[in-house]
């Protein structure tokens, strides 16, 4: 039998007084009293941890209450901590120099820098049979 349905069986019968007394009918008194005892030390264990468990909530939460009080002092809330502002300032991000260059049939200059999508002028020149080494900007 599986330790889970063991336990399981156990507490059912720990819980219902007739099948206790049914499953302790040969038992001695020596060993219920054996039982009897080491369940109160079980009992008392659990106590004492459930207690310390309840003393830390209590101190956790006297910490929070402290916390708040500080804070209000200071003129700030639970809010300010959550969503400080943001304070750095925005990079300006160089723009890329232009790689590429044709002149549309208005006689208006496009340079592209070869990122994002073709302009319209570039994709006319290069649907034209003229490659994009044809168009590219010569650097000296």
């Amino acid at each position: 039998m599986d330790t889970k349905k063991l336990a399981k069986e156990v507490c059912a019968v720990l819980r219902n007084q007739r099948r206790l007394k049914a499953a302790t009918q040969s038992l001695s008194i020596w060993d219920l009293e054996s039982i009897h005892e080491k369940l109160g030390n079980i009992i008392a264990q659990r106590r004492n941890e459930e207690d310390m468990r309840l003393e830390q909530e209590r101190e956790r939460v006297q910490r929070i209450e402290q916390f708040k009080n500080m804070l209000e002092q200071e003129g700030l809330s639970v809010e300010d901590l959550l969503n400080p502002p943001n304070l750095k300032k925005k990079q300006m991000t160089s723009t890329r120099p232009p790689k590429y260059e044709v002149t549309d049939d208005d006689g208006q200059v496009i340079q592209w820098s070869g990122m994002g999508r073709y302009p319209k002028a570039i994709k006319k020149a290069l649907a034209n049979g003229k490659t994009l080494d044809d168009l590219a900007i010569k650097r000296t």
